[in-house]
């Protein structure tokens, strides 16, 4: 015999009580009274069309007080909204419905289209954030966590070999920590995972501050100065020294951004705030720097602020002075004021900048523009091919940052 509500074990039909809607009284139940047939089909048709409650609920939907008129989507009233009616497909699936549905109601405007009413703002009386597409939760987790600390939503990887996300984020810590990832612009989980592992009381940096500590050496700063495509500028600060089992390591202590002039005064004061974070000032031994004069200044600045630093930790970059000799020797007094052009200039610009530095600049231009296409680097292959009939090209070495100043003893080999 069926177990369904609607029937009894002797075969009469029974009315089951309904899904209350909000604004029900959530008092004690009536029990319910043998109806007929047609009394029942008549009470669903006229409970089917949307009345004052914006529709039926559904018994899946996190019931709370709903003020249909004080709903508001990008701050303005949304008068056709009503509860949405999930699909078939949906309630006879067996796969759990998302978490978000615990503390918020599904709504719709047309029937087809989704959004999400948090119950907590709109209880709150905070209408003008209490509604969101739901096409995608991430938003919506989002919210949950941030404005009400709700920590329930975790993430679950499933398959044939299933995994723990969690256990992946030390991995990416170091690659997006490095990197000085913007975190609150993340999507929520993945930023909050980050950040506690870059700058939270067990993260990264403190655990480095521990192995900081136990060296077996002192410890070795290099430090350089970056300006990105965008304009802003960076300060690269790294420690080289020996851990407990007298291991060379090399780690990021940090990637601040330079703001303001590339002074020795300004990078020292950068500087000096990563060293008093993890306490290392005792332990410093030589800073690896550019030749510029600024960081000769910079020197100067921490040994006054440091008894530990004296002028003799300075040491020169002797792969820098190579670069200046070779750049010098292609390109004479101007480079500072080539440097200077190509930087922010558009393709066209560039091109034209380049074509006018004598034979390297046309070399240059000839390299791009080969590089820029399959086709062409195939072409090229086949016209050395013919050249060298005895020869045998694999592959062509593709020369990493053409506009970049250091790639000139690269495209000079390919000449």
């Amino acid at each position: 015999m069926s177990s369904h509500p609607f029937f009894r074990s002797h075969g009469r039909l029974e009315e089951a009580t309904p899904p209350r809607t909000p604004s029900e009284s959530l008092g004690p139940s009536r029990p319910s009274t043998p109806v007929s047939a047609s009394t029942r089909t008549n009470d669903e048709t006229s409970r089917s069309t949307p009345s004052d409650e914006r529709g039926m609920s559904d018994a899946s939907q996190c019931l709370f007080p709903i003020d249909w008129d004080k709903i508001r989507y990008d701050r303005k009233p949304v008068p056709s909204i009503r509860y949405r009616q999930p699909h078939k497909r949906v309630i006879n699936s067996k796969s759990q419905p998302s978490a978000i549905y615990r503390h918020g109601a599904q709504l719709t405007t047309d029937g087809n289209n989704k959004y999400w009413l948090c119950k907590y703002c709109h209880i709150s009386g905070r209408h003008d954030a209490a509604l969101f597409a739901s096409e995608s939760t991430t938003s919506i987790i989002y919210h949950l966590k941030q404005q009400h600390r709700l920590e329930e939503f975790g993430y679950k990887a499933t398959g044939s070999d299933p995994f723990s996300i969690a256990k992946r984020t030390a991995s990416l810590t170091p690659y997006l920590g490095s990197r000085r990832v913007v975190f609150d612009d993340l999507p929520s989980t993945l930023s909050s995972w980050v950040k506690e592992k870059w700058l939270g009381d067990g993260g990264r940096r403190v655990w480095l501050r521990a192995k900081l500590h136990s060296a077996k050496s002192k410890v070795h700063i290099s430090v350089d100065a970056w300006t990105s495509e965008e304009g802003t500028n960076y300060l690269a600060i790294v420690a080289h020294f020996l851990d407990e089992k007298h291991k060379l390591q090399t780690a990021l202590l940090d990637l601040p951004p330079l703001k303001g002039p590339h002074s020795g005064e300004n990078i020292a004061k950068v500087l000096s705030s990563t060293l008093d974070f993890y306490d290392i000032s005792p332990l410093m031994g030589f800073f690896m720097m550019d030749n510029a004069r600024s960081n000769d200044v910079c020197i100067l600045e921490l040994a006054e602020q440091y008894p530990t630093i004296r002028r003799e930790n300075r040491l020169r970059c002797v792969g820098h002075m190579l670069n200046l000799i070779v750049k010098a020797l292609l390109f004479g007094q101007g480079v500072s004021k080539l440097e200077q052009q190509l930087r922010g200039a558009s393709d066209d610009e560039r091109f034209e900048i380049w074509r006018k530095q004598s034979f390297i600049g046309k070399l240059h231009n000839f390299c791009v523009w080969i590089n820029r296409s399959d086709q062409r680097r195939e072409r090229l292959k086949q016209y050395i091919l013919q050249a060298y009939e005895e020869g045998s090209i694999e592959q062509l070495q593709r020369p990493k940052q053409l506009n970049q100043l250091n790639g000139r003893p690269i495209l000079s080999e390919l000449a």
